[in-house]
């Protein structure tokens, strides 16, 4: 019994220290402030079912990789809901050549950037991990430099010098390209 109630201190320690982030986490994702509450329940929930699994200097890690991973599953979910009711109200409505057109050019140049993108992502992965891994931190998953650096386990002039070096790879071997989208 006595192992049952320290592993209940121990989580409740760590719900304290760190709902509110998990929270502030899901709500700049979803921009929702219910769905945060539900999503930083699911998170500790999921938490507590694993937490003898999970390594304790990963715990942060854990918690805030899943509430960013749930606010994604959402934001998927959500988007799917949307566009099938978008696509229901654009054939109930008729729609000038113009416009038509218009969206066809809209759509076609975001599938340009689009595949752009990942093909400078997917070259820059196989040209340096660690650059593809920043890169992705900062940029994408939009992380502060020092927390960046704290993820990766390096300080901040490294991560400076990758960052640099990063970006140089990618002007080098992509600017043509950019300018012309």
């Amino acid at each position: 019994m006595r192992g049952d109630q320290c592993k209940e201190e121990r989580f409740e320690k760590i719900y304290r220290q760190y709902k509110d982030e998990v929270y502030r986490i899901s709500l700049y994702y979803t921009k929702n402030e219910q769905e945060s509450q539900d999503i930083t329940q699911k998170v500790f929930y999921k938490f507590y079912l694993y937490f003898d699994k999970i390594n304790p200097d990963c715990i942060k890690a854990y918690l805030f990789r899943s509430a960013r991973n749930l606010s994604y599953n959402w934001l998927r979910d959500t988007k799917k809901e949307l566009k099938n009711e978008t696509v229901d109200a654009v054939a109930e409505q008729q729609v000038s050549i113009h416009n038509v057109e218009e969206s066809y050019l809209h759509a076609e140049q975001e599938r340009d950037v689009n595949r752009f993108f990942s093909s400078i992502m997917r070259q820059l992965y196989e040209e340096n991990e660690t650059w593809y891994e920043i890169l992705n931190l900062i940029y994408c998953l939009e992380l502060s430099h020092d927390e960046a650096a704290e993820q990766l386990g390096i300080s901040k002039t490294v991560l400076y010098s990758k960052l640099y070096r990063a970006k140089q790879w990618l002007r080098k071997n992509f600017s043509d390209e950019y300018n012309r989208l």
